[in-house]
């Protein structure tokens, strides 16, 4: 192997070995300038090789067990930094910005990103479900801010509503269907009520496509006064005083209700009906009885 290989990363001969190779006596077949060669790649060759080098972090010094490679670091890294331009991953994001900070000491330039990169995902208060329907694509009208109160704190509740209205059977195999209904409760919220956008943050239809409605960035508007704060408003579409909501859109309101659960640390006993907050029959009394079953 070359003397030059030293440069490039990678182990030359030991440094002693070379260190008394340098310091033989300058002979026959060894021309004057060879020893300062050689004492510069002594002292290279005491350092360890970049290919695989290992950062300081959890693997290394106090913290013991076996270090990730540079490799596997700015591969988690990486990842994180794609999965994080995706909505609907964003906590396999937050998953591997996790695996860089346990995996590197604070101050390093990996965990410096990484930190940063958490950071916003926890700013992205614009919570949204896997393969919720966006707001552009069912037409949604523009808010309106100033009509509007800003979300501060936790989020504790999660309310349930139905629109008391039935919806068309086609819904279930149409979604401009759904999309028609989800624009009529805006509309009759905004122009109607005067509210500042749609005043529940997600709907549900009988198809158990869940839509995006009002961002978690603004208060609710759907349980009346102080009982929005900290409070998120799902409406399943339908009237379910008469009869029970599909199988579909239970399944679906289950599975929502357990992402914004497990997302916000919100207990089971605070998972309720319209009536919790004010004398209705809101959300149908086939709908309590789906709800009953969380307490």
């Amino acid at each position: 192997m070359g003397w030059g290989s030293c440069i490039l990363g990678r182990e030359v001969q030991p440094a002693e070995a070379v260190k008394r190779v340098a310091t033989r006596p300058v002979g026959r077949g060894l021309w004057p300038w060879a020893a300062p060669l050689l004492l510069v790649a002594a002292s290279c060759a005491s350092y360890p090789p970049l290919k695989g080098r290992v950062p300081e972090g959890p693997g290394s010094g106090p913290y013991g067990g076996n270090p990730p490679t540079y490799r596997e670091i700015e591969t988690h890294l990486r990842s994180a930094e794609r999965l994080r331009k995706d909505p609907d991953r964003r906590q396999e994001a937050l998953d591997e910005y996790h695996w860089v900070l346990e995996h590197t000491r604070p101050g390093t330039t990996q965990h410096t990103l990484a930190k940063a990169g958490k950071s916003l995902l926890d700013k992205q208060v614009g919570y949204h479900y896997p393969g919720t329907i966006r707001r552009a694509v069912w037409g949604a009208l523009a808010e309106r801010p100033r009509e509007m109160d800003r979300h501060s704190g936790m989020w504790k509740w999660i309310t349930v509503h139905h629109s008391a209205m039935e919806v068309p059977a086609r819904v279930l195999s149409s979604q401009p269907v759904g999309q028609e209904a989800v624009r009529g409760i805006q509309t009759s919220h905004m122009n109607g009520r005067g509210y500042g956008d749609i005043g529940y943050h997600f709907l549900v239809d009988p198809a158990g496509r869940v839509y995006e409605g009002r961002s978690l960035k603004w208060q609710g508007a759907h349980a009346k006064g102080k009982n929005n704060v900290g409070n998120i408003g799902i409406c399943l579409l339908g009237n379910f005083e008469n009869a029970p909501p599909t199988r579909q859109a239970q399944a679906a309101l289950h599975g929502l209700v357990a992402s914004l659960r497990s997302g916000f640390a919100i207990g089971t006993t605070h998972v309720v009906g319209h009536g919790h907050w004010t004398s209705t029959k809101c959300p149908g009394r086939h709908l309590t009885t789906v709800l009953n079953r969380y307490h």
